[in-house]
């Protein structure tokens, strides 16, 4: 090798060094720094505020602030070793692009002076965040993502509160079982964003699953369209050629008004649809009105559920909450916002169970992880335990529930143990809603 190329090569390795090094002090001060006191707790909300994913993240939003609000307005402060301590937030607008979500979170950290982060909607965007709070030992805890592929990345500071779209899949399919019959036909269409593909697919292992035990659940057609796509009509009347007995879209909000619509202009009448957007979204039903009704899907929380064990540590019940959360902001509570408002009661009960005080060190965020990973809590949503299962890893495996919608409400049909309907199945044509 020359002198020339010898020393090319070193000026190659001291620049990598170099940024290596810069790199890890980085993180190194940013942990080590001593922050300046405060008498609040500061937390990092990264959440899609603008964009064509508005609507979801500003709905996430009202239950992180349903739990601030609550603390601040009516108990004037989170109470710990006899002082109270207001909850602050800072705001992050991922404008619904993930390829921003990591700079958000990297300013949020370092200039934000947060003690810990709520995660976004959009799982794709805290795909792109966990890395980022990994790198700082950032705690983030997240009360809606459910996409599979976030507890393959093992995030060591990430928390997810709903039940990964695996889990939920399989409980979409326990709707097919419902019916009673051992033989149906199934089209299956779902968005390319990372969540509803997570859905997508859990579905599909849930259906062989579901075939290897006996059943004969067959998927006559299947695509996954572009999330972007604006019309439903070309997948729709594919669909309608193989005349399946149920119809499954898995998508976001615009999308499932727009799959109903088309659905209905071109006659398509399966005896059963499940889609997802029933669950996460009243406006879906006040959108579409009487042609929303007997559509199905799973879900982790609805809000009439009251479980009599549990006492939640700052509402005292779920139907307390759903009191607050639907008088403060005038919409009808969902799974999604109900559970950023429940991960704010989980860590209410460690930061006042330690005497956490803010700002927190780095030492407090790693007792907290520890205990996000070991125990229990009791939530007004319900039962909570963090699994450490390298498929729900970080990620609640929470009790789904299968609904309905009849007469313009969220029904309970199902599991067996919970049931409060029977199903309707066949669901009446168009013209007969």
């Amino acid at each position: 090798m020359s002198i020339k190329a010898i020393a090319k090569t070193t000026a190659i390795i001291i620049v990598a060094v170099v940024v290596i090094v810069a790199a890890v002090g980085t993180v190194l001060y940013y942990q080590m720094t001593a922050k300046p006191a405060r008498d609040y707790f500061r937390i990092g909300v990264p959440v899609e505020i603008t964009g064509p994913w508005s609507r979801e993240g500003n709905m996430i939003k009202r239950g992180y602030e349903a739990w601030r609000n609550y603390i601040n307005e009516v108990i004037g402060g989170l109470e710990i070793d006899g002082k109270k301590y207001r909850i602050e937030y800072v705001y992050a607008d991922l404008k619904s692009d993930p390829s921003i979500a990591a700079d958000a979170y990297e300013k949020l950290i370092l200039t934000g002076d947060i003690d810990w982060i709520w995660g976004p909607m959009a799982s794709s965007c805290v795909l792109a965040g966990g890395p980022v709070a990994d790198k700082y030992g950032m705690l983030q805890l997240d009360g809606t993502c459910e996409s599979h592929l976030i507890p393959q990345r093992k995030f060591k500071w990430t928390f997810t509160l709903q039940p990964v779209t695996i889990y939920n899949g399989l409980a979409n399919a326990d709707l097919l079982k419902l019916i009673g019959q051992k033989s149906l036909t199934i089209a299956l269409i779902y968005s390319d964003a990372a969540y509803n593909t997570g859905l997508g697919e859990g579905f599909q292992m849930a259906i062989n699953k579901a075939n290897n035990e006996g059943w004969n659940f067959q998927i006559v057609y299947k695509e996954v369209y572009s999330d972007g796509v604006t019309d439903l009509s070309a997948q729709i009347t594919k669909a309608k050629l193989e005349n399946p007995d149920v119809f499954v879209n898995f998508a976001y909000f615009p999308h499932g008004v727009i799959m109903t619509r088309n659905m209905k202009e071109l006659g398509f009448n399966p005896k059963m649809i499940i889609t997802n957007v029933l669950g996460g979204a009243p406006e879906y039903r006040t959108e579409l009105g009487k042609d929303a009704n007997y559509q199905c899907c799973s879900v982790s929380w609805v809000r009439q559920v009251n479980y009599l064990d549990i006492k939640s540590p700052l509402w005292g019940d779920n139907k307390k909450y759903v009191e607050y959360f639907e008088n403060y902001f005038g919409v009808e509570g969902e799974y999604s916002s109900s559970g950023c408002a429940a991960v704010g009661e989980i860590m209410q009960v460690l930061l006042q169970r330690f005497k956490m005080k803010p700002p927190l060190s780095q030492a407090d965020r790693e007792k907290l992880r520890d205990a996000l990973e070991k125990e229990t809590f009791d939530t007004f949503w319900g039962h909570i335990k963090f699994s450490n299962d390298p498929i729900y890893w970080h990620s609640n495996e929470a009790k789904m529930l299968n609904v309905q919608c009849i007469a313009g409400k969220i029904v309970v049909v199902g599991p067996a143990d919970v049931e409060e309907k029977n199903l309707v199945y066949p669901r009446p044509k168009w013209e007969e809603l």
